[in-house]
């Protein structure tokens, strides 16, 4: 049985939420002793995608009503600069950039918990030099046909980015490779023209969120930035995060340990993933 830490007790049940997990929680026996509680440290992993995807609940809050701030029961704002277009529409096109190492297997136990069909067309992105996170990728989305008979659907996309810069590379020829990595995020962000993005540390993300930024101040086109920093960050962000934060690119940030909610105050400290 999972339980459900009580610092989550506030985000979920909610009847507008339910509808975008497919986690189920065993009700306890009665005729059995009540579970002893979990200890404070103890999170469940049931825990931190109910939360992340209640700022996603809240995209489909946001994109049905005029321009304006939202402020919901809990106190949080969100800003909504320009609504997005086809709202009457049930998906939300989900580019979903992905990373070398532990960063791939922390987003695919993100996706793993929502509800998929309502995040779609789903757009994967990963380095020209990553070899590994979309091969995971279709597994996972194979993983997820074989559990209703079908075949991966065509709308879903496995792309590949230019870094910006590589391991080792010095900080001169670094300039030439920034400049080509973020026209190759602008034709890719004009192609997709995504409702959301999900990432989790990767540094491809910057080219993506700074193009979409952009596309929002400017008011041509924007998109939802959800940032879940990666748990083996535990005192300082990485450079992705600090980036977004201090840029306010992301609309939402989440962090795995309180120490970085501390430090970092406009962050979401929600628990581990992994």
């Amino acid at each position: 049985m999972h339980q459900i830490p009580s610092c989550f007790a506030g985000f979920v049940h909610t009847a507008s939420f339910t509808t975008f997990c497919q986690l189920t929680i065993s009700a306890p026996d009665i005729r059995s002793p009540a579970p002893a509680p979990a200890p404070a440290t103890d999170f469940s992993f049931s825990g931190l995608p109910n939360v992340i995807l209640r700022y996603l609940d809240r995209v489909f809050i946001i994109i049905s009503k005029p321009r304006g701030c939202f402020k919901f029961n809990d106190g949080v704002h969100l800003n909504c600069s320009k609504p997005i277009c086809n709202t009457s529409s049930k998906h939300l096109s989900t580019l979903i950039v992905l990373g070398s190492g532990g960063h791939t297997a922390e987003m695919i136990n993100l996706l793993s918990v929502m509800q998929n069909d309502r995040f779609a067309p789903r757009f994967y992105i990963a380095a020209v030099t990553d070899n590994m996170s979309l091969q995971k990728a279709r597994v996972f989305e194979n993983t997820l046909a074989d559990k209703i008979s079908l075949q991966v659907s065509e709308s879903t996309k496995f792309m590949q980015i230019y870094r910006s810069r590589e391991v080792g590379q010095s900080y001169i020829t670094s300039i030439g490779t920034t400049l080509f990595a973020l026209c190759h995020a602008l034709w890719l962000m004009l192609k997709i023209r995504p409702q959301v993005i999900l990432c989790n540390g990767p540094g491809t993300c910057i080219p993506l969120c700074a193009i979409a930024f952009i596309f929002k101040v400017l008011g041509i086109r924007w998109s939802y930035i959800f940032y879940v920093e990666s748990i083996a960050r535990v005192k300082r962000l990485s450079l992705s995060g600090l980036l977004l934060y201090k840029l306010h690119m992301a609309d939402q940030l989440f962090v795995q340990w309180p120490q970085l909610q501390k430090q970092y105050p406009r962050a979401h400290y929600v628990g581990r993933l992994m």
